[in-house]
């Protein structure tokens, strides 16, 4: 099947990294630098459990032309590994973003964002077994596998879009809604150099709401919608 659904890393608690969910997420919180990490485990029943782990970084600058707005810059390193052959994505992107203050008072915000980076995919295939090295009974390491890998490592770019806005109600609440357009460029990603496999763009959809309910206590709502702008037509070998 084409990478269309289960092509991306991801996070139960996504609101721990904004930076993979949108680029225009750069820069745009209430204070002035900020370094964050992330990581998830999961499927730690299985002999070999499956591991993504996410660190960012980001900070707002401002130049000597500007009044209000700002332009946010970070960023971004994951890592995931999944199985026994080690399948593995390292990804390092540099994000920006222009925010630009819609209104005097700070309490509405727009920001458009790029993210663009390089992702290294690769397995290990000395870690894998075949149908073809079964003789029956036993399993034979001296057995011809019967694949034929081109190479067992690749490599991409990626470009991503993103814009959001946020309203302020009051001190602590706020609404905000994040649009994305990831893998604008639809890199290709093969390990049998069948240049046709690529990685569908996706859209974001990201609603964040939140309100305070006590001196110390907030009430946060928060969704995420992913969606592939195309689906595959057929089986591809990558």
């Amino acid at each position: 099947n084409k990478l269309a659904i289960s092509q991306d890393i991801h996070f139960s608690q996504y609101n721990g990294s904004l930076l993979n969910a949108n680029p225009a997420f750069t820069g745009f919180f209430d204070g002035d630098h900020r370094v964050g990490a992330i990581y998830r485990s999961q499927w730690q029943t299985v002999p070999v459990s499956y591991s993504t782990f996410s660190l960012f970084g980001d900070t707002k600058l401002k130049t000597k032309n500007m009044k209000s707005d700002r332009i946010g810059v970070g960023l971004l390193f994951n890592n995931d590994k999944a199985g026994y052959a080690n399948y593995s994505i390292n990804q390092f992107y540099l994000s920006g973003s222009y925010i630009h203050k819609l209104n005097s008072d700070s309490t509405l915000l727009w920001s458009n964002g790029l993210n663009v980076g390089f992702s290294n995919v690769a397995f290990n295939y000395n870690k894998m077994t075949f149908d073809n090295q079964y003789d029956g009974n036993n399993y034979n390491a001296s057995y011809s596998t019967g694949e034929n890998f081109a190479k067992n490592a690749t490599n991409y770019a990626d470009v991503t879009l993103g814009s959001a806005i946020k309203y302020m109600f009051k001190q602590r609440a706020f609404v905000q809604y994040g649009l994305t357009y990831s893998h604008v460029n639809t890199p290709k990603i093969t390990f049998q150099n069948n240049t046709s496999i690529k990685i569908d763009s996706k859209l974001y959809n990201y609603v964040s709401f939140q309100y305070p309910i006590a001196n110390s206590l907030d009430l946060m709502v928060e969704l995420l919608h992913q969606h592939p702008m195309f689906r595959a037509k057929k089986k591809k070998n990558l």
